[in-house]
């Protein structure tokens, strides 16, 4: 599982979860998939092609839908001056302008154990 940390933000992709300062934001799954494949090319020009592959996969859907998604996430991230934004690059997509650390958090011991625990109940 990843969590991508920029400026007062951390998106955690697998669970689709959004916080700034630590306090939630809700927007749509699909606005978040569109940011997680952002994100993951930060400071890169991610294609329209590509941001509507990674969020509606095998729907439908016209350039509209990005669009929405796309002005949703600017109104969360906020203002221009904040460090991070999402610029658009003409005919080409859109990129993810800020820093983006990837943070790969560890898992407990008490999730590991209750993730074996019916494993080691079998072997014992």
């Amino acid at each position: 599982m990843t969590v991508f940390r920029f400026g007062d933000f951390e998106l955690h992709a697998a669970t689709a979860r959004l916080t700034h300062a630590g306090q939630p934001l809700t927007l749509p799954a699909r606005h978040l998939e569109v940011l997680a494949a952002l994100l993951a090319q930060a400071g890169q020009v991610v294609s329209k092609d590509a941001l509507v592959e990674a969020a509606w996969r095998d729907v439908a859907v016209t350039d509209n839908s990005l669009e929405q998604a796309i002005s949703s996430l600017r109104r969360a991230l906020g203002s221009p001056g904040s460090g991070v934004s999402i610029e658009t690059v003409p005919r080409q997509g859109y990129r993810f302008a800020g820093e983006v650390q990837r943070v790969t958090p560890r898992a407990t011991d008490d999730a590991l154990e209750a993730l074996i625990a019916p494993h080691r109940a079998f072997v014992e």
